[in-house]
């Protein structure tokens, strides 16, 4: 580790995505948010201003398998990344679409499974990990203290139920990962569908909650 690592300030690191296509749904709504972040990562980190980057945005495939690929390869930079700065702290903000919700859900627990196929027709029905692993995780941020600052302009709510399907899937695998681990942050929000909520709202209440975290966490 460079001796220097130490002196370093503290910043926060975010790492997003979003998913694509899958059955009943023809746009999702967080493809859009994560491609348009991903298209102006450079001005949109210029906007939220020093000691917050955004380093990774992409849309996932509703697969399982890409699923366990991607998160690897996240955890993998963040590994690289800490040993260049281990004052950082890391969020990693996974979204989806649930299509009954009336407002933004700020997800505050994952659990240990998976039912239903993805896009490729592979399923798992069943646990997620079978062993050495909790049948569920809390989320390790105060999504109260965030709820209640994104509600000044957003519709923002808190829940305790991420679903069984891929959403919770990837919640949960970032959780297994980080849930010992200090300033690594998952966390799975839920958007509306485009019929209740418009891409610019969405947008807009993703930047306030880099705005907001920025604010509680440095």
């Amino acid at each position: 580790m460079n001796e220097n690592s130490n002196k370093k300030e503290k910043t926060i690191k975010v790492h997003i995505t979003g998913y694509g296509l899958f059955e009943g749904i023809d746009i999702n709504p967080t493809e859009l948010l994560v491609n348009k972040i991903s298209a102006n990562l450079k001005d949109i980190n210029k906007t939220l201003g020093s000691g917050l980057e955004i380093v990774h945005a992409e849309v996932l495939k509703v697969s399982i398998e890409e699923v366990n690929q991607r998160t690897q390869l996240i955890n993998e930079k963040i590994n690289s990344s800490f040993l260049e700065n281990p004052n950082e702290i890391h969020f990693i903000i996974h979204l989806g679409v649930d299509c009954g919700a009336e407002e933004i859900h700020l997800e505050s627990r994952c659990v240990n499974m998976c039912t239903g196929e993805d896009v490729d027709g592979n399923c798992i029905d069943g646990k997620i990990k079978r062993s050495g692993t909790n049948d569920y995780y809390d989320c390790k941020l105060d999504l109260d203290k965030i709820c209640n600052e994104l509600n000044k302009k957003h519709k923002v709510d808190i829940s305790n139920d991420a679903g069984d399907y891929l959403c919770n899937y990837v919640y949960y695998l970032s959780s297994t990962k980080w849930h010992n681990v200090e300033n690594v942050y998952p966390l799975f929000i839920h958007s509306p569908s485009l019929e209740t909520i418009s891409s610019d709202m969405l947008y807009d209440c993703i930047m306030d909650f880099f705005r907001c975290i920025k604010k509680i966490y440095l």
